[in-house]
């Protein structure tokens, strides 16, 4: 049978249909390219609809509204509904309509559930549903049954339905799910959406174990129950008193699904990956910062960093990809058939794989992913351990002893039941290294009889029988310190209360989140692993909630890699994953294998970071085009596990070996080292910090490193926003001069309110209208500027007061505006934010200085000058600038950044589009008056006035036009430039306090 894939399907037919006939036509081609049985116009049903596919009724409309559809469902589709069910004694499982726009969803009580446009994705998502396949890959079980499928359409109405009957928001196992997610999510995404996704994933999973392991003939709920058993008798603790146990409760759900995995024969060793990414809805997995690891990538980097038998830790394991390919590079290197009995080597191996991740769902999937890999060998799984816990893995759950005067020392176990907050008491000596792997023994025989028995005594006495005999004295009948009570009497109590819990069915939970602490405990306290590979989340600091946030800056602090104030914002978790996971996880020489934003090679933020003070014998892969929808880099290394104090060793880091693959295949293509086109040192005393990474080919392109004069002089401008209530258009003068008529000028940028025109054609004092300047009309050697509102009296001072009747009235109209849009001041946040603009309440110095130097923050470098006596044209934050009195200094440093060798090493060691004050890394020295810096100031002003003359005159300015203009100008200030800036000698360490 052809797979939907494999058909060429044109939307565009379907979007040109003119009558019903040219739909039906169009979906019956296509079934019958795919060899789909259906019945045309079913005898069965009186009514005649178009198609019935299995138990799927169709039929096909063209041009209906919405009103029509109502009427056509509520009597016709009704009318089929009935008929099939007295025809065949079920129902059908969906009715749909489909039109030549969209594809309705409709269940047995004839109520939408869903509607999708119609486009290549939804229509083969229904083939697929349509065709039930009898084999599938990981790609076809996320099209059958992810949130784009008519199956999860109407699972989800059902599990809607029973949570919500059931008050779902109200239960222990919601408020925990969601608990765990807050770590991580903004409150408001953590919902119930979320949660019935997770469940619905959930329930697959479980059945698709259930299938394979149980194997039944069909589904019953006693059976279902004796999976979670089964896995327990096999020592893994699997599912037992999960999140989502709550599902199997959903009348005929479990049923319903089974009947369709049933037959299904499932190909991939990770079925569940591109599920798994579904199930997140896309905006929260970003937030989390989750973006998932391709399987070609994860076999690359499992080849290259992991040997058979070490102890690996992957901190953020998802749907368990990177564990899955550990497990097949260990059966690679022992070769056994299904039958062969392993050498104990081979479980000491497979023992040896850990997953930690803060997405309860990941854990159940990476769970069943791994147990699923031994479908063909389930004799094995009682030697198996399945090491997967649910752990916010960079702040894992500490215990805080408490004293209590009757038991000692002891750890809270809290029990959040909505209403109220027990904590219970468990023996600090059971969670202590010599006695914690008793403890999880005495917990995984609780798991066992828990729902056995109708007494606490008879759960109690199956638990002590199920034990060993050492383990019972070990830790049972060992005596508290300085008490006389035994951690038995404690442990028995402990476990009562939550027995109580359970019959009073307040307990859905509390065993799984029990057992998965202890499990955390077990790893922090027995040996560090050897490997750590991993894709950690890639969260920046502005995208993290509150608690998050805290975390972030305390860890950069500890690891001195705080991109400081102004880049705090841009502070990476992923980079924190890189210092922190190692030093709780990692032994001494261990082994990291992460994958990275590729901002930690190239970013301003991370220039700490890449001294790499904790890590030795690095080496990086970069791609040919993006992995995921961001670029990134793989980075692999030991663990040195403290930092190296010299100050100058993070030149010995470099450089670093690449190695560049294809982003597909993962073949090599080229390997090159990396090396920062610069050190910087901004205190006497204090580390390096390292600039961008790039080839050596590139740095010898470069002009040489050496800070100019001006770096320190150069300062940015000022914010003026928004600029559709400031920047404004004359639209005529009157009354001599002394007002003129304006309206907004509304930058092609604008967005959201700041699109509008928030007044019209009003009159101001000509007094309060400036200039200002935004980089997008700065061109080579000119700046046009605009005509800009502000509120300054004839001091240039601040002073409402002080302003003309009409201006003081557009001057409280804006303002009004931007606090009702904003709720702030319109001058203190929008005009002079940080003070870049006034000191006080007076225009600062610099900006009234007649002449000033410019060059923008962004995009192409190019550079003109300002000329304005009346000291009334200011510079915005678009731009930096340098203020001067002479007019031939200004010419002249305007000429050197016009230099083109210049921009192109700016772009090459900007981190993005945005290159701030690099262009002065380079060599600009002070003016002097020397005879080649005075030629450059005229020819710049010569320049100045050939592309103002242009750009005043053309209908429309083009660049090239304009160096086409200026080109024997600009070549003879070019040669006396490049001369200047390759006069300087190199500087590996730029020391920026010098310049100070």
């Amino acid at each position: 049978m052809v797979s939907p894939k494999e058909i060429e399907i044109d939307i565009n037919k379907i979007k040109r249909a003119s009558k019903e006939y040219d739909v039906e036509y169009f979906f019956n081609s296509i079934f019958d390219s795919l060899e789909l049985e259906y019945q045309e116009q079913e005898r069965i049903l009186k009514g005649r609809p178009d198609c019935l596919i299995g138990d799927i009724i169709i039929d096909f409309k063209h041009n209906i509204s919405k009103r029509q559809l109502n009427e056509w469902v509520n009597s016709k589709g009704r009318q089929y509904i009935q008929e099939y069910f007295e025809s065949k004694g079920t129902y059908p499982s969906l009715l749909i309509v489909i039109s030549e726009s969209h594809i309705y969803y409709y269940d047995t009580d004839v109520i939408l559930r869903e509607q999708r446009e119609i486009d290549d994705r939804s229509i083969i998502s229904l083939l697929e549903c349509l065709l039930e396949p009898k084999v599938v890959d990981s790609e076809q079980f996320a099209i059958l049954f992810g949130v784009n499928s008519p199956l999860y359409i109407l699972s989800y109405a059902r599990l809607e339905k029973h949570f919500d009957d059931h008050s779902g928001e109200k239960t222990p196992c919601f408020s925990e799910w969601k608990k765990h997610f807050q770590l991580a999510y903004h409150d408001e995404e953590v919902g119930k959406e979320l949660f019935l996704r997770h469940s619905y994933l959930s329930m697959l999973l479980k059945l698709i174990l259930y299938k394979e392991f149980i194997k039944p003939v069909e589904y019953s709920r006693e059976s279902y129950r004796d999976l979670e058993n089964y896995f327990e008798l096999h020592g893994i603790s699997l599912f037992h008193y999960d999140f989502f146990r709550w599902v199997i409760n959903v009348l005929g759900l479990c049923d319903d699904y089974f009947s369709k995995l049933r037959k299904m024969t499932f190909e991939a060793s990770d079925i569940f990956r591109t599920i798994y990414q579904e199930m997140i809805i896309a905006g929260v997995r970003h937030r989390l910062g989750e973006y998932y690891t391709p399987e070609p990538l994860c076999k690359k980097m499992v080849n290259k960093s992991y040997e058979v038998g070490e102890r690996v830790l992957d901190s953020s394991c998802g749907s368990g990809t990177f564990l899955i390919e550990c497990y097949k590079k260990i059966d690679e290197k022992f070769k056994l058939k299904a039958s062969d009995e392993p050498p104990p080597e081979f479980f000491e191996a497979i023992n040896n794989i850990f997953g930690f991740d803060i997405n309860p769902i990941a854990i159940l999937t990476s769970k069943a992913n791994l147990i699923l890999y031994f479908k063909e060998r389930e004799h094995l799984l009682e030697k198996i351990d399945i090491n997967i816990y649910l752990c916010n893995s960079i702040d894992p759950i500490e215990f805080s002893v408490d004293q209590d005067i009757n038991l000692g020392s002891v750890y809270k176990f809290c029990v959040d039941l909505i209403d109220q907050e027990k904590k219970l008491n468990i023996p600090a000596e059971a969670l202590q290294k010599k006695h914690i792997s008793s403890f999880q023994a005495v917990i995984k025989a609780f798991y066992k009889v828990w729902e056995e028995f109708d007494t606490y005594e008879y759960t109690w006495e199956a638990v002590q029988r199920a034990i060993t005999n050492k383990i019972r004295e070990d830790l049972l009948n060992a005596v508290v310190k300085t008490r006389t009570i035994t951690i038995g009497k404690i442990l028995e109590q402990f476990f009562r209360e939550l027995y109580i819990l359970k019959m009073k069915d307040k307990d859905h939970i509390w065993l799984f989140l029990l057992n998965n602490i202890v499990g955390i405990r077990m790893v922090l306290l027995q040996q560090k692993m050897d490997l750590i590979i991993t894709n950690p989340p890639w969260l920046t600091y502005k995208d993290a909630d509150k608690r998050l946030k805290e975390n972030l800056k305390k860890i950069s602090n500890e690891f001195d890699i705080n991109p400081g104030a102004k880049n705090i914002t841009n502070i990476e978790e992923a980079v924190v994953f890189l210092y922190k996971i190692p030093q709780l996880y990692l032994k001494n020489g261990g082994k990291i294998a992460f994958v990275m934003p590729r901002s930690i090679l190239v970013s301003s933020q991370n220039e700490k970071a890449r001294r790499f003070d904790y890590f030795e014998d690095l080496e990086v892969y970069e791609f040919n085009d993006l992995v995921f929808n961001i670029d990134c880099c793989c980075i692999f290394g030991s663990f040195i596990g403290e930092s190296i104090s010299g100050i100058e060793n993070a030149i010995q880091k470099y450089p670093i070996k690449c190695y560049f693959l294809d982003h597909e295949t993962m073949d090599q293509i080229e390997e090159y080292d990396l090396a920062p086109f610069a050190f910087f040192q901004t205190k006497a005393k204090e580390k390096l910090i390292v600039k961008k990474l790039i080839k050596p080919e590139q740095k010898q392109e470069l002009l040489p490193i050496h800070l100019s004069d001006y770096i320190k002089d150069f300062i940015q401008g000022a914010d003026l926003i928004p600029k559709s209530l400031l920047l404004c258009e004359k639209k005529g003068i009157i009354q001599d001069g002394q007002l003129t008529i304006i309206e907004p000028w509304i930058s092609p940028q604008a967005k959201g309110v700041w699109k509008k025109r928030h007044y019209k054609k009003v009159r101001v004092e000509t007094e309060n209208l400036f200039k200002t300047t935004l980089s997008r009309s700065l061109y080579p050697f000119y700046i046009q500027l605009y005509d800009t509102f502000l509120p300054f009296d004839s001091k240039f001072e601040y002073n409402p007061e002080n302003m003309g009747p009409f201006s003081r009235k557009h001057w409280d109209h804006i303002s009004q505006v931007y606090k009702r849009e904003n709720k702030n001041d319109l001058f203190e946040v929008g005009i002079n934010y940080r003070n870049k603009l006034c000191t006080g309440k007076k225009v600062r110095d610099a900006q009234l200085a007649s002449i000033k130097v410019m060059f923008p923050n962004a995009k192409n470098l190019m550079s003109a000058v300002i000329n304005d006596p009346s000291n009334r044209s200011y510079v915005d934050s678009t731009l930096y600038y340098y203020s001067t009195e002479n007019e031939d200094e200004a010419y002249y440093i305007c000429g050197m950044l016009n230099i083109k060798r210049l921009f192109k090493t700016v772009k090459t060691i900007a981190d993005t589009r945005h290159h701030h004050k690099r262009p002065l890394y380079f060599n600009i020295p002070n003016y002097t008056g020397t005879s080649k810096q005075k030629r450059i100031a005229k020819l710049s002003q010569e320049c100045e006035d050939i592309v103002k003359s242009y750009v005043k005159d053309a209908n429309k300015i083009k660049i090239d036009k304009i160096y086409q203009l200026i080109d024997s100008k600009l070549q003879e200030i070019e040669k006396l430039g490049e001369e200047i800036l390759l006069s300087a000698e190199e500087q590996e360490i730029i020391r920026e306090y010098e310049f100070e």
